[in-house]
């Protein structure tokens, strides 16, 4: 309508005119798609399922509001859906949703952002419950392999462990003597017990009595947790932490799991025992630094930061190897002590929010008069 004047403008061209800041050229839209492919991003390295999802939708909200397209959830759900199912991981997460949204029943949710958010929250839940199952099976090498000098070239979920690195070749045959023994039972569908899907592709499910048959289990998992067990025989003078082997000679009897630490340390008296040995440690930073403790103590001074190649924790099911651990060297002290990090930790599968609701599962109120009573031995 330009060079026209608008007096002989009619409705039905003022409506076409401004229908036309509705429609969307093609070649906005890849870019639209482009944009959101950048921003859906499912971080692996977070452990627990709904953090991940949590962290994905923050990001998605800032790049939408930066460019003021919130407008894009309500409008075009089923491209931001089809973007958020290809970005998910890991691989076997992906094609269990696919398998899913394939069904009649979960339709809506293609084309609806915030039903498929709340859905893949449960969903996610319920497929972490099998999933290592599922990794073993796919990850155990066959029966035949015994068979063949060389081992398969993808690495297992046994390799890496302790174990599996002193066993000599010939002798990695032998638990399969004993395999039928320790089986893993095979998982069954909750619905009908079929061994060939979960209860999530169940045909047989209603909307909703999956989530609800998973939540059941769970809560059985967690009432018998909760039942008292003997406990391991342990010296009643155990040093504080528990004990540590780095590079498989020098023995730590102090060693701590500290969920508030941002960083690894080491104290130089490990250093100097590794020395002694003469063990070799490579050195990943050669400069100071300082770190802050809790508090109003002072700063402590690190004098460089190095790698060891293997560090071996004792636990109650056997050793524990960490390999590649990274530590600042603590100079100030000449005792034998290990600090690992609240990151190690997170890696080793703790996770914060899994232990406060496991708590809160238990019992909404705890008495806790009687812990944390001052003595001797006291450290923060």
């Amino acid at each position: 309508m330009a060079n026209r004047d608008y007096r002989g403008v009619t409705e039905a061209e003022w409506a076409a005119w401004f229908n036309k800041a509705f429609e969307q050229e093609p070649q906005d839209l890849e870019v639209l798609k482009e944009r959101l492919t950048t921003a859906i991003r499912f971080d692996t390295t977070i452990l627990d399922a709904d953090s991940r999802i949590g962290e994905m939708l923050d990001n998605l909200m800032r790049a939408l509001e930066r460019d003021d397209q919130a407008w894009v959830l309500d409008q075009e759900g089923k491209t931001v859906v089809d973007i958020m199912v290809k970005a998910i991981k890991p691989l076997g997460l992906q094609k269990s949703v696919q398998r899913q949204l394939a069904l009649q029943r979960t339709k809506p949710l293609k084309s609806n952002v915030y039903r498929f958010v709340d859905w893949l929250r449960v969903h996610t839940a319920g497929y972490h419950l099998y999933a290592p199952v599922e990794d073993e099976k796919t990850s155990a090498p066959p029966a035949t392999a015994a068979a063949t000098p060389s081992r398969p070239s993808k690495p297992g979920r046994s390799e890496g462990s302790v174990g599996s690195c002193s066993r000599p070749p010939w002798r990695a045959p032998a638990p399969e003597q004993g395999s039928a023994k320790y089986e893993r039972k095979k998982t069954t569908c909750l619905k009908c017990g079929s061994e060939n899907h979960k209860v999530v592709n169940c045909p047989k499910c209603a909307p909703g009595e999956s989530e609800r048959l998973i939540k059941e289990q769970m809560d059985k998992w967690d009432s018998a947790r909760n039942k008292k067990v003997t406990k391991l025989q342990g010296s009643a003078n155990k040093s504080l932490g528990r004990e540590a082997k780095i590079e498989g000679i020098v023995s730590v009897t102090t060693t701590l799991l500290d969920t508030g630490s941002d960083v690894t340390l080491v104290t130089a008296g490990v250093m100097k025992s590794l020395e002694r040995a003469g063990v070799e440690v490579k050195v990943i930073s050669p400069e100071p630094s300082v770190i802050q403790p809790y508090g109003q103590a002072p700063a402590l001074k690190v004098d460089r930061q190095v790698q060891f190649k293997l560090v071996t924790l004792d636990t109650p099911c056997g050793p524990l190897a960490l390999r590649g651990l990274k530590a600042w060297v603590d100079s100030s002290s000449n005792a034998a002590e290990l600090l690992i990090s609240r990151a190690v930790m997170e890696r080793l599968g703790f996770s914060e929010d899994e232990l406060l609701s496991h708590a809160f599962a238990k019992q909404e109120v705890w008495d806790v008069s009687d812990v944390d009573k001052p003595s001797a031995m006291a450290s923060v």
